[in-house]
């Protein structure tokens, strides 16, 4: 076995001759006999490292050497392949990232290729490290934002020597410049990963670097037809420069539902932008951008028109992040019309995002520039997104005005106004006018071909039954859900209709293993869609079916109170309001819990569930109740809460701003007291009483009773 290092011929191409002649020097003779005079054929391998620059004089001269050699074989590496006959290609890919279930087992994250390589080599930076409860979460983080990038991955696990892993968390979110490594003696581009990726994109040709600067400014992955249309390329152009950045491993490819998507991996993404903000052009590849979202909405508007409808959900799910940075940047330049455009498809479909886009819809709302069909459409996305916060009336003031300007210009879309209305009644308690509503908008949508919208109505009608008692009816209006997202084609729509169903077979007695695979299933595909209006409410039902089917079991009712707190949390940040709609249901099962565990374990369990992240709730209510996870590992001390921001809600803190009546009440609160038995005590009228709580709920920026018990049992421990 010989082995030859060319990077040293990186900058000065070795001319051809002297490759031939080093390979011939490395591999044995075309014709050896031995003294028996029988041919002896000699297996040998030949390594080749860093071969980019001198790929064109070994494809001259390796096939006719292999071929009078046949007990040869030579292994090279290079960004792209050879390409000659004989050649089999190993393409080397990122390593695998943990997985949502991964935040609450350390056994399966330390499998994950990332996860291992950075502890490995965190080891030999700091012989002690160890993957641990307290830091398993940052180094998650840390390796999700290599993208799994081998050397990535060795630059921020050397930094564990003099840091812990939570601190390198927060700087990397900086850029790339914690990405650096401190070992002398190794070649320039492995001294950091600017240095890396730079030397990485030099080998795209300039038109092909430009495809990259006008892609990184994407979210999500892109795929062919969007090339083509922001890098202003034909089919055939596009179709020839993805192929070369593919070969020479600058792109990745994923299955889309409908198309091949290409995409960056996160480091190189932003090296580009670096790159685009360093030369003043940043401001260019966004409009580009947005210019693209903006005819991508209109075209998507275009064919819900004609009744065809069936894929925009996953359309509108893929581009949601980019929705909402295309619309950020028309809202930046005064771009009105363009940003209500699509703060409008994003508050329709309530993706991630959605508090952006009622903040666009807020400025816009009142103005009277704007086009009839744009401002009813503008109203009826506020409506959508006031019920999301539990507005209800101002919901209703939006939507009833909405509908008067349909009435008299017959805009649409009424049917869409019908079912908001239908659900505000609902929520109202008023079941036969929502049954009405909620049937004619079904009628209506069923005739116009809108299946996204649709399945909407036929969630809300299937609530509408079950509040009603008919049960039968409710679960075929649910399975009817059902026939709806496998006729579309729709992740989306699928998981949305497995959570339909999963909130009548909770009602179900006898069927408790069908519930729990389906809230399991519809929370986990609900999460990898990023469909968080309909995540929390799944996380809320699965809550209910672990207190309801507890069979004595503490376990699962402190997992469930935990799961239930991290939602409560998580409600506040996504509606960004005072308050949210309420789960009397949801209600009624944390007081039986309550009962169950008794007030202390109850406050200690809801007091972990507010410390969770997303992540960690859904990997909590992912995971089967028979593996022993549903323990729930309460602090010795509450931990450190990052301040609030938009991936945070906002903490119940000691400090005490209340009044001596005030405190009073939270007291009595904090011991599980109602509002009657709390004025009782107090000697004040009910109304006085529930008056009290609310304005400490809004002094402490809380938005329930047992986040009041935690803030007044921390205060006074803290005293």
């Amino acid at each position: 076995m010989g082995g030859l290092n060319l990077e040293g011929g990186i900058e000065d191409p070795t001319p051809a001759e002297a490759v031939h002649a080093e390979l011939m020097s490395m591999l044995p003779p075309a014709a050896d006999t031995a003294s028996s005079g029988e041919t002896k054929r000699e297996r040998t391998l030949i390594v080749l490292e860093g071969c980019e620059r001198i790929l064109d004089q070994i494809r001259a001269a390796l096939p006719p050497l292999l071929a009078a050699r046949p007990g040869s074989t030579v292994l090279f590496t290079a960004l792209k392949p050879m390409s000659t006959y004989g050649e089999e290609t190993l393409r080397l890919g990122p390593l695998s990232l943990p997985r949502v279930e991964d935040v609450t087992d350390p056994r399966t994250a330390e499998q994950r290729e990332a996860v291992n390589l950075f502890v490995r080599r965190a080891k030999v930076a700091r012989p002690d490290f160890e993957l641990t409860a307290e830091n398993r979460d940052a180094v998650l983080h840390l390796c999700q934002h290599t993208g799994g990038l081998p050397l990535a991955i060795e630059f921020i696990a050397e930094r564990m020597k003099l840091k812990t892993p939570q601190s390198v968390a927060r700087e990397i979110e900086m850029g790339l410049s914690a990405y650096r490594g401190n070992q002398r003696g190794t070649l320039s581009r492995h001294r950091g990963m600017r240095e890396a990726l730079a030397w990485a994109v030099g080998f795209a040709r300039p038109e092909e670097r430009f495809l990259l600067e006008r892609i990184s400014v994407f979210d999500q992955g892109v795929d062919q037809s969007t090339v083509a249309a922001v890098c202003s390329l034909s089919t055939a152009e596009a179709e020839e420069q993805l192929a070369r950045l593919l070969d020479i491993n600058l792109l990745r490819t994923q299955d889309g539902d409908h198309h091949l998507f290409f995409h960056l991996d996160p480091l190189t993404k932003i090296y580009l932008r670096e790159q685009l903000c360093e030369r003043g052009e940043l401001d260019e590849a966004r409009m580009a951008h947005a210019d693209y979202l903006l005819q991508t909405v209109e075209a998507l508007r275009k064919s819900m028109a004609s009744g065809d409808g069936r894929h925009q959900p996953s359309l509108i799910h893929l581009w949601s992040a980019d929705l909402r940075a295309a619309m950020e940047f028309f809202q930046e330049r005064g771009n009105r019309g363009q940003a209500l455009t699509l703060a409008i498809v994003l508050g329709r479909h309530a993706f991630n995002g959605t508090h952006a886009a009622a903040a666009v819809l807020r400025k816009n709302i009142d103005s009277r520039e704007l086009p009839a069909s744009l401002a009813v459409e503008t109203e009826v996305s506020s409506g959508r997104l006031a019920i999301m916060r539990g507005e209800n009336h101002e919901a209703y003031r939006l939507l009833t005005r909405a509908r008067e300007r349909q009435e008299i210009g017959d805009l649409q879309p009424s049917a869409v106004t019908l079912r908001l209305l239908g659900s505000l009644a609902l929520g109202r308690g008023e079941t036969a006018e929502a049954e009405c509503l909620l049937r004619r908008a079904k009628a209506e949508l069923t005739n116009r071909g809108d299946e996204y919208e649709l399945l909407e109505t036929l969630r809300d009608l299937t609530r509408c039954l079950l509040v009603q008692g008919t049960h039968e009816t409710a679960k075929n209006t649910a399975r009817e859900a059902l026939a709806v997202a496998e006729r579309s084609g729709c992740t989306v729509s699928w998981a949305l209709a497995e959570s339909v169903l999963s909130s009548v077979l909770l009602t179900n007695r006898g069927a408790e293993g069908e519930t729990a695979h389906r809230l399991r299933s519809a929370v986990k595909d609900l999460f990898h869609q990023g469909f968080e209006p309909e995540l929390l409410p799944a996380l809320e039902r699965l809550a209910e079916h672990l207190v309801a089917h507890s069979e004595g079991d503490l376990a699962r009712v402190d997992r469930a109170v935990v799961i239930a707190s991290a939602t409560s949390a998580h409600r506040k940040v996504l509606v960004t309001a005072e308050g949210s709609p309420s789960n009397s249901s949801l209600e009624e099962v944390l007081d039986r819990a309550r009962d169950l565990l008794g007030p202390k374990r109850f406050i200690d369990c809801w007091s972990t569930g507010q410390y969770l992240d997303l992540r960690g709730t859904v990997a909590r209510a992912i995971t089967p109740s028979d593996d022993g996870a549903d323990t729930v590992t309460i602090p010795a001390q509450s931990p450190q809460r990052p301040p609030p921001g938009p991936d945070r809600p906002p903490s119940p803190h000691p400090e005490n701003p209340l009044t001596a009546r005030e405190m009073q009440v939270a007291e009595l609160a904090s011991r599980g007291e109602t509002n009657l038995a709390i004025a009782t005590r107090l000697g004040i009228s009910k109304w006085t009483a529930v008056n009290h709580m609310r304005k400490i709920m809004r002094k402490l920026e809380l938005s329930s009773r047992t986040e009041v018990a935690i803030w007044f049992n921390r205060a006074r421990t803290s005293t």
